[in-house]
């Protein structure tokens, strides 16, 4: 029952994005080689994944907030992809620039993205102090995964690799498998540096991991969670998680695995 579905995603994916790379091709992004790199192309797997759930909803479990969830955020990195500056980055940057008056489109990402993460917390009908732990999670793993996309596949491999574990746990994450099924057919044009996810894909992916957590993790273990993130994007502000990677050899090989670079 789930075959079909993860497969159409895929190929709806893979199929996308030269599709959508004429319109969202004029906005291009430096990456860590120096290619200028198409960005936004996140919003393949967004379409792929909600497409995909649409067409066979038996596959959602009644998680339909799901798909607020990764619509929402995907919209608000999309904003941030085609209007942003880039003059600031991080918490702080971004703080900063809202204390002297202007509203950049990363402030707006953060704080859209949290008031959206409490009205689909509140959707699921948990209490206010339930709500601010899952709106919480969704926001900050959304902010972990855009720290992780520095790298050619490398935030797609990461929530791949999280979602697993959380579709096995029971029926209430089984929509995730569309959603991976979708970035797996986007990696390719990652991994070969012809497309990048942008704040859309990063944000939307985040969020939606977090939501899955918030559905089938027992509290105890959402706070632990909660923690490490609310950890790992402080130190994200003072410790290059690249730098990190590289430095390990397991890590290296899993980060560049399937890379090819561009051409």
């Amino acid at each position: 029952m789930l075959i079909l579905p993860v497969v159409v995603s895929i190929i709806a994916s893979y199929a996308l994005v030269p599709a959508l790379q004429p319109i969202l091709g004029q906005k291009q992004e430096k990456n860590y080689a120096g290619h200028q790199v198409p960005t936004g192309l996140g919003l393949t797997f967004v379409f792929s994944a909600v497409l995909g759930w649409m067409a066979f909803p038996d596959v959602m479990q009644g998680q339909w907030p799901a798909v607020v969830v990764v619509l929402g955020f995907g919209l608000l990195g999309l904003i941030d992809d085609l209007l942003g500056d880039r003059m600031q980055r991080g918490f702080r940057g971004h703080l900063s620039a809202f204390v002297q008056g202007r509203l950049t489109t990363g402030a707006l990402k953060a704080f859209g993205g949290a008031v959206l993460a409490l009205l689909v917390a509140r959707l699921t009908r948990a209490g206010v102090g339930f709500a601010v732990i899952q709106a919480l999670l969704m926001v900050l793993m959304a902010n972990f995964i855009n720290l992780l996309d520095l790298r050619p596949g490398r935030a797609g491999k990461v929530v791949v690799c999280l979602s697993l574990p959380l579709v096995l746990i029971g029926s209430k994450t089984h929509w995730l498998l569309v959603l991976i099924g979708a970035v797996i057919g986007y990696l390719p044009w990652d991994l070969r540096e012809k497309a990048m996810m942008g704040d859309t894909g990063a944000n939307a992916l985040g969020a939606a991991l977090g939501f899955a957590m918030a559905a089938s993790l027992p509290v105890w273990l959402q706070i632990a969670v909660l923690l490490a993130l609310a950890f790992l994007n402080l130190a994200s502000e003072r410790v290059s998680f690249s730098r990190i990677i590289a430095q390990n050899r397991v890590l290296r090989w899993l980060d560049e695995l399937g890379r090819t670079g561009g051409e």
